[in-house]
């Protein structure tokens, strides 16, 4: 199961008149995680899928040691160059970005396995070139063909026969190109998942005594790692345990880009800060009248480009620039107060009356805008890195407007 190391220090000093001052240092780590996982690169997938194959997925824990799956035997050719549908369909050897002699076994024949014309996302949004194409010949033998030509029992058309689940070697008279569920004795290429938090926090506190209470505090803190949790905030995609993060290895031809790479991930704020107040008038016409006020500044989130890969052509996967290449959302707060009176009906029975108001500058900073680059594989995003218009995020890109309320309770 998943776990998660916590480590916690920290002093509080309590001074005169009930004021504590608090130091504290947090350090949070997340050392397993549970997830889905494919064993193949995006070019894999779109060479299998064109072959009638699909992504086999196994639920566990990927991490960088890992090995169940077969290691492919990818070989890239073609790199920034858009082949033609006669390159494309060379039956021999050679020639510059044709396809190269190592994806045709001893027998002549070419590997069924072959994505051409493979894309990061941005450069198919922009027409840009493509990454190149990749084939993927056996790792087991070098004829994967019969005297006939015909293709040996495998993955996609015998899987029964050739991927026995939790196997420990290959089976004779079978071909293996990768993803296939067998122990190869290297890893499966994934990186460790990271999710990790320090923080310094300061506090000084005043528990309600003498009319007045007060909670002041600041944070300052980092949250790095390649892993958002069983949440991804950055696109708001809900799979806890079987999300996009972990389906899919690099590849040689790199389609992920900074998906598996380590950054500031998109909860991540430097600096935070709220202090709140109460006061309740002792004596006199308004005794027993409550006034609050609170306030409160965060630093801006990361921002991040997301484009879709090419297997599952999704918009927001990748990262493909590094996590928070487009900056940070601005500094935002809100500045807020409580007034409260209570009327007494009876010895027993009292009517409060409370007014609240939230925002009271009517701050309208923006907190966030829309980070998707494309709408789908090689679909441009009209709205990218305008406004967020949609419910895409867990808000609406601003600040709440000034707001007020009135709130009446009877006590008795």
């Amino acid at each position: 199961m998943e776990f998660t190391d916590e480590f916690l220090v920290g002093y509080d000093r309590e001074f005169k008149g009930g004021i504590v001052a608090s130091v504290r240092y947090i350090d949070r780590r997340l050392k397993r995680v549970i997830e889905d996982q494919g064993g193949i690169s995006v070019e894999q997938f779109n060479a299998l899928a064109f072959n009638g194959g699909g992504l086999n997925y196994s639920i566990g824990n990927p991490n960088a040691k890992q090995d169940i799956f077969v290691n492919p035997n990818e070989i890239v050719f073609g790199q920034g160059i858009n082949l033609t549908a006669a390159q494309e369909s060379e039956v021999s050897p050679g020639g510059p970005g044709l396809i190269p002699a190592a994806c045709y076994d001893s027998r002549g024949n070419l590997t069924p396995f072959i994505a051409f014309n493979q894309f990061t996302g941005f450069a198919a949004v922009t027409g840009g070139a493509p990454a190149g194409s990749a084939c993927f010949p056996a790792v087991n033998t070098n004829t994967w063909t019969d005297a006939s030509g015909n293709l040996l029992p495998n993955a996609v058309n015998d899987p029964s026969k050739c991927v026995p689940l939790g196997a420990k070697g290959f089976q004779a008279g079978c071909a293996y190109f990768g993803g296939e569920f067998i122990p190869d004795g290297k890893p499966d290429t994934y990186k460790d998942p990271k999710r990790e938090y320090e923080a310094v926090e300061f506090e000084v506190r005043k528990a309600f005594t003498h009319n007045w209470a007060l909670s002041i505090n600041y944070r300052v803190a980092q949250l790095r790692g390649n892993y958002e949790g069983a949440f991804r905030n950055d696109n708001g995609q809900a799979d806890p345990g079987i999300s996009s993060l972990f389906d899919f290895t690099e590849g040689a031809l790199g389609l992920l880009a900074n998906q598996q790479s380590i950054g500031f991930l998109s909860t991540d704020r430097k600096h935070t800060f709220n202090a709140h107040s109460t006061y309740v008038i002792p004596s006199g016409r308004l005794k027993g009248f409550v006034i609050g006020a609170g306030a409160s500044v965060l630093s801006g989130n990361p921002l991040t480009a997301l484009y879709a890969q090419q297997a599952y052509q999704n918009p927001g996967e990748v990262p493909l620039f590094g996590r928070g290449n487009l900056g940070r959302s601005p500094v935002n707060g809100s500045v807020d107060a409580h007034l409260e009176y209570p009327f007494k009906l009876t010895e027993r029975m009292q009517l409060k009356v409370a007014f609240d108001l939230f925002n009271i500058v009517d701050s309208t900073r923006q907190t966030t805008f829309n980070q998707f680059g494309d709408n789908g594989f090689g679909i441009p995003n009209t709205d990218f890195q305008h406004p967020v218009t949609g419910a895409t995020f867990q808000n609406q890109g601003f600040v709440d407007p000034f707001s007020s309320r009135l709130s009446v309770l009877l006590t008795f």
